[in-house]
C-alpha cells in the first residue's frame, strides 16, 4: 500500500469508492474528500483532473475561509483505498468540531488496518510541519474511528456536539509489542483482524513448541505492536486487556519476556507482572529473539 498525493490515474478506482458510500446512504462527496462536490462534477476525465488540482493547490493557496491543508490518498495495485485530509492550523471552526485530522476508508477495504496507516500519515505531515500535538474528532458513536484515534496515543479532551475531540502527539513512534499465544489458527485470525481494525500492527505466526515428550505442538501467535504508549499505566491497561481476550480463547499472554502461565515463577498479580519492553516500531531486541523461534508462517 502507498500513500501518495492525489493522482488523476485514480478516477475509476475514486468513482467505485465513491458508489460505495452511496450505496451506504453516505454523504459521499465529504467522506471522499470532494467537499461541496457532486459525482457529476467530477465523473469526466476534466473534473477529476480539476478535483486533484484543486487539492494540490490547497497545500499553499486556501481558498477563502479555509485553512492551507494536505490531501493523502491510500492506492494499492490500483486501487483507491482511502483519504486523510489534513489541516496545517485550525480555526475556531475546526478547533470545536474539525480538528486537524480527517479521514475515511471505502467500504469494501475496511477491517485491514487502513484508518491506522492513513492516521499515522497525517501525524507525519504535521509533525513535520512543526505541530507537536493534532486535535482529532470523530463521532461519539464511532467506536471503530475513536479506537485507531485512542490506539494512536489520542487523549479525549471532552465530547462537543456529538464530536469526540482528542489530542494526539505526532512525535517519532515508539511502540510496544505483545505476543498473545492461541491454540486454534481461526480464533487467531478472527483476532488478529479485530485489532488490525483498531489500528495496530498485527501478524499472525506459527510456534512450534516442544513438550516433555518431545513431540511438537503448534499454536499460533498474535503479534501486536501498539503505538505511542503514554504511560507505563497505559501499557498496563492495554496488557490486561490481551490477557483477558488470550485467556477468553484459552490462550496465553506473552510480553516479550514474561514468563509463561506454567512457569512456578510467574504470578498472577497483573500489576506485578513484567511490563512489555517500548521499542522502536522496528522488531528488534527481545522482539527479535521472541520471534526467531517463531517459524514466520504466514497463514493464506
Amino acid at each position: 500500500m502507498d500513500i501518495i498525493r492525489p493522482d488523476d490515474t485514480y478516477r475509476e478506482s475514486f468513482l467505485t469508492a465513491w458508489d460505495e458510500f452511496d450505496a451506504e446512504g453516505a454523504d459521499a462527496a465529504e467522506w471522499m474528500g470532494a467537499f461541496g462536490l457532486t459525482r457529476e462534477q467530477i465523473a469526466s476525465a476534466e473534473g477529476f483532473e480539476a478535483l486533484c488540482a484543486y487539492h494540490l493547490r490547497q497545500e499553499t493557496e486556501a481558498d477563502p475561509g479555509r485553512v492551507t491543508a494536505t490531501m493523502l490518498w491510500a492506492v494499492e495495485d490500483g486501487e483507491w483505498l482511502g483519504r486523510v485530509s489534513i489541516r496545517h492550523e485550525l480555526t475556531d471552526f475546526l478547533r470545536r468540531v474539525g480538528g486537524h485530522i480527517g479521514y475515511s476508508v471505502r467500504p469494501r477495504a475496511r477491517r485491514r488496518g487502513i484508518g491506522g496507516v492513513l492516521m499515522q500519515a497525517g501525524l507525519n505531515d504535521l509533525a513535520a510541519r512543526g505541530v507537536a500535538s493534532a486535535l482529532v474528532t470523530c463521532d461519539d458513536d464511532n467506536v471503530a474511528s475513536y479506537r485507531i484515534i485512542e490506539s494512536a496515543g489520542g487523549l479525549l479532551e471532552d465530547v462537543v456536539e456529538g464530536k469526540r475531540r482528542y489530542w494526539v502527539p505526532t512525535g517519532p513512534a515508539v511502540a510496544v509489542e505483545h505476543l498473545l499465544i492461541l491454540p486454534e489458527l481461526d480464533d487467531a485470525e478472527e483476532l488478529a483482524d479485530e485489532l488490525a481494525q483498531e489500528g495496530f500492527e498485527v501478524r499472525v505466526v506459527r510456534e512450534a513448541a516442544k513438550t516433555a515428550e518431545d513431540d511438537e505442538d503448534i499454536e499460533w501467535a498474535v503479534h501486536v505492536v501498539a503505538p505511542r504508549p503514554r504511560s507505563a499505566n497505559d501499557v498496563k491497561e492495554l496488557r490486561d486487556r490481551f490477557t483477558e481476550l488470550a485467556h477468553g480463547l484459552d490462550g496465553w499472554y506473552d510480553s516479550l519476556g514474561q514468563a509463561a502461565p506454567d512457569d512456578s515463577s510467574a504470578t498472577s498479580d497483573p500489576a506485578a507482572a513484567t511490563v512489555p519492553q517500548v521499542l522502536p516500531t522496528e522488531i528488534t531486541g527481545e522482539a527479535s529473539r521472541q520471534l526467531r523461534r517463531l517459524d514466520g508462517a504466514t497463514p493464506a
